[in-house]
């Protein structure tokens, strides 16, 4: 008997793509999420209880994924440019925000016995919540995450949750200096250190 396996990818940076396969394991559909229309909004950090935010909050915006949040923001007009003159000090506020990603879905009938959840290049400390049910967390840039997700599917009104915690509050705080960032501090975290104090990074 050929066993169903149901896969959703998602590839994260700041950012993610979401893909779910269904089928045996030589065959087997791919359903891409990360085409579908994602969005984001920034909330002050939130240092106990977890609290999602209102889907229905006027502050979400729409963002590409894979993609960035300072391209988002920039793109959605609510940042100038940084990489002009010194304007990235204008920009710092963004480290102290936690973001949230989130997306509504359908799969319809490709749901099979078994469904896994996979995250490629999740660039940050990320919670990951489906329909309700948190999954785990994501603490590595380099490794794929994956999430055993047989039975959390429907066949409409998905609805999935990524929340990137704040830079600053994993750091210890907000950046000590304007050029160099958090220094050494920044080593604690598994993503990409080009991110921190190079020419294209804030």
């Amino acid at each position: 008997m050929k066993e169903k396996i149901t896969y959703l990818t998602l590839f994260l940076i700041l950012s993610f793509q979401l893909t779910i396969l269904s089928g045996n394991i030589f065959a087997q559909n791919v359903i891409k999420l990360s085409d579908l229309d994602w969005k984001f909004i920034g909330i002050e950090p939130q240092l106990e209880s977890i609290k999602k935010p209102d889907l229905k909050d006027a502050g979400w915006l729409p963002i590409q994924v894979p993609g960035d949040v300072n391209a988002s923001l920039l793109k959605n007009r609510k940042i100038p440019n940084p990489h002009y003159d010194t304007l990235a000090r204008d920009v710092y506020w963004v480290t102290a925000k936690e973001w949230w990603y989130a997306l509504s879905f359908n799969v319809g009938t490709r749901i099979s016995e078994k469904s896994v959840l996979v995250l490629e290049g999740v660039d940050g400390n990320a919670d990951i919540w489906l329909n309700d049910e948190h999954l785990g967390i994501m603490k590595d840039a380099f490794y794929p995450h994956r999430f055993d997700i047989k039975g959390k599917l429907k066949e409409k009104d998905n609805v999935l949750y990524i929340r990137f915690q704040s830079i600053n509050e994993l750091l210890g705080g907000k950046r000590p200096n304007e050029l160099t960032g958090w220094k050494s501090r920044r080593g604690f975290l598994r993503k990409p250190q080009f991110s921190f104090g190079w020419d294209w990074a804030l």
